[in-house]
């Protein structure tokens, strides 16, 4: 067994080595982190004892290379503060048995150390044991599943049904054996024999084409008769049963009946056009033909005539009205014209 010692306090160093040795642990021990690591990477280590506050941070990385180069390492932890150091790395390293204060007494770190390893190889022994029970149990259920695989089955009795006893006249009853005496029992037995046989020997025989067709032009007509529901018998129409009716519903019905013709009456007489008003004589009034004088309009309206002079100037003759119409322009020049003159004579 070897114990790497981590320790920068000279003195007690001196003392764990001592100690270590006294219990038969070989040990190597220094305070440089250094030469902790170079040992741990060329040596295997059975135990670890690290003081807290020479480790630092570098902590985690010791304990993670000694576990890594044995997975059955025991460490120890010295601190100050036991239960805060066990409290934060109880959860961290699954190899850490016990924190111990910086003041303990070197012996009693050793067998600590000792009681450790003792407790780590028990541990490993019953683990090997479980082990290899576990493996001796599952090799026999192999073992008893291998022969039940090749062995036979074994039918249970209750499964097998019971098999009926041979019967014999003797055995029969009396009933039975008075039956199979029976006259109109063997006649019918016969006629079944005789009808089981002739419906053997239609099958195996081949059909005919003409008892084909004739088959089936008759199986639709016996179709239709085992179908159809059953007919009573015919009645005339005066000898139907008359329905009787409610008073109340017969009542009703005449109501409903009556309004409807109503208003089938009413609708042709709403529905029919209504002739139109004929204007009266009084009111038509003849076209009348209107010339073309009159359908000449002025330009502007005319002035109020104007009061003819004592002495009025003789006046050409008006000519008669001409047969064909001038055009608008020209007549309204005209009118033009002697309205002019008659402002400028007055």
């Amino acid at each position: 067994m070897h114990a790497m010692l981590l320790d920068s306090d000279i003195p007690r160093l001196d003392r764990l080595q001592i100690a270590f040795l006294e219990a038969g642990i070989h040990v190597t021990g220094s305070g440089s982190l250094s030469v902790a690591e170079c040992c741990l990477r060329r040596a295997v280590a059975d135990v670890l004892l690290v003081d807290l506050d020479t480790a630092g941070a570098y902590l985690p990385e010791i304990v993670t290379l000694a576990e890594r180069r044995n997975p059955r390492l025991v460490t120890l932890f010295l601190s100050d503060a036991v239960s805060a150091a066990t409290d934060r790395w109880s959860d961290r390293f699954a190899s850490l048995h016990c924190v111990l204060e910086g003041v303990s007494e070197a012996g009693l770190v050793a067998r600590m150390a000792r009681a450790s390893l003792a407790g780590r190889a028990r541990c490993s022994e019953v683990a090997q044991k479980a082990a290899a029970e576990v493996r001796a149990a599952a090799d026999q259920n192999a073992r008893h599943r291998a022969e039940a695989a090749r062995s036979p089955v074994a039918t249970p009795q209750a499964a097998v049904p019971p098999q009926p006893a041979a019967t014999t006249q003797h055995d029969m009853p009396h009933a039975v054996q008075e039956a199979r005496h029976d006259p109109s029992v063997a006649a019918r037995e016969a006629h079944l024999k005789q009808q089981t046989a002739a419906m053997r020997t239609t099958l195996s025989a081949p059909p005919r084409p003409d008892a084909l067709s004739a088959q089936r032009s008759a199986a639709p007509s016996e179709d239709l008769q085992r179908t159809a529901p059953p007919v009573g018998p015919a009645l005339k129409p005066n000898e139907y049963p008359a329905i009787r009716m409610h008073p109340a519903l017969a009542a009703q019905r005449a109501a409903e009946a009556q309004t409807r013709t109503a208003a089938a009456d009413k609708a042709p007489q709403e529905q029919a056009p209504k002739p139109a008003a004929q204007p009266a004589l009084a009111s038509i009034q003849p076209l009348r033909a209107q010339t073309a004088a009159a359908a000449v309009q002025p330009l502007r309206p005319q002035t109020a005539p104007t009061p003819a002079p004592a002495h009025a100037p003789a006046q050409a003759p008006v000519a008669a009205p001409e047969e064909t119409p001038r055009p608008v322009f020209q007549t309204s020049r005209r009118r033009l014209g002697v309205t002019s003159g008659a402002l400028m004579s007055a």
